[in-house]
């Protein structure tokens, strides 16, 4: 093991290694981050300082490649005004992975080599001195309901707090509109994660719960919010959470389903055929339901039955057992 410097190294020292295989593994992901080796965003790639690595011998095992060969990719900023933004615009800033900053009031885009995507090319660059900064101000909680007072300002549900806006080079007085400037919170990052094993092993699942995770039936996931004050429960390091635009949304389908009461004739087989498409007892609103993403169809034992409204099941039941009461009274 190479005894790590504190120093601030050229540019020039760094030396660049391949390793696309860490983009999907996790672990090898890990080692390389333990073994001393940084990732250089604006060249996707990773790289390590000779005399600085914790395990340099590890890390020179992996082939070295040429920085001169590598494309450098930066981060700019776009003049898109609100009159430009078609949906011919809208599409290609999607295309082409342009992502709204909402700090700094811009769209914003990755740039290779110094040239923009081509379909945003025609638009002109935001210089650092045109782009504006957030001002968080400290609103007391009985004044955040007054509009008049607040009047202007936006609210961040990141950092829990309201904010106004002005230019990188304006000078920040200590208040604003009466409200004193502060800084917020650190932001709150929220991930999701698709947890198999928590259907079926309920310690698993009250370890998870107990860790501050909660079950999203929306995009069937679980969710957990982090910050730098409450970071990633360690039973949920081993998982790579998915990215919330990868999730599909779901609905809910609700039914009331006579034949399957226990007393019925083959109720056991329907319930058997109901459990195995998916479909849940609902013991608050006593109906059965199933959470299918949307534009799917129902599953065949579903789809001749009359769906019921959410507010309405546990009427519909009541009216069903009533009227089965009634008719068990003429026997």
């Amino acid at each position: 093991m190479t005894e790590v410097k504190n120093e601030i190294y050229r540019y020039d020292d760094r030396t660049y290694i391949n390793a696309p295989e860490a983009k999907d593994d996790v672990e090898l992901r890990n080692q390389i981050k333990d073994a001393g080796a940084k990732w250089d965003g604006g060249r996707s790639c990773w790289y390590y300082v000779s005399g600085a690595a914790k395990d340099e011998e590890y890390l020179k095992s992996f082939q070295e490649i040429d920085p001169q060969t590598l494309d450098k990719v930066v981060t700019r900023y776009l003049e898109i005004s609100k009159d430009q933004l078609t949906q011919d615009v809208k599409d290609a800033l999607k295309s082409c992975k342009a992502v709204w900053d909402g700090d700094n009031q811009a769209w914003k885009v990755k740039e290779t080599n110094n040239v923009l995507p081509d379909a945003l090319s025609n638009f002109k660059r935001k210089n650092y001195d045109e782009l504006v900064k957030r001002v968080y101000l400290d609103v007391p909680v009985n004044v955040r309901k007054d509009k008049e007072k607040t009047a202007g300002l936006k609210w961040d549900r990141s950092h829990q707090a309201y904010y106004t806006t002005v230019g990188q080079k304006d000078q920040v007085a200590s208040e604003y509109k009466g409200f004193p400037v502060f800084t917020p919170p650190t932001q709150v990052k929220t991930l999701y994660f698709e947890l198999p094993k928590a259907r079926t092993d309920e310690i698993f699942r009250n370890q998870i719960k107990n860790a501050g995770a909660k079950w999203t039936p929306t995009y069937q996931a679980w969710v957990i919010t982090i910050s730098k004050e409450h970071p990633l429960p360690s039973i949920l390091e081993a998982y790579e959470p998915v990215k919330a635009e990868n999730l599909k949304k779901h609905e809910v389908h609700k039914f009331v389903i006579p034949e399957a009461e226990p007393k019925q004739q083959n109720s056991k087989f329907i319930r058997d055929e109901l459990r195995a498409a998916g479909v849940k007892f609902n013991n608050f609103e006593k109906c059965y339901e199933i959470w299918i993403p949307e534009g799917e169809n129902l599953p065949p034992c579903l789809e001749n039955r009359q769906e019921i409204q959410r507010k309405s099941a546990t009427n519909a039941k009541e009216k069903q057992d009533k009227t089965q009461g009634q008719s068990h009274s003429f026997h």
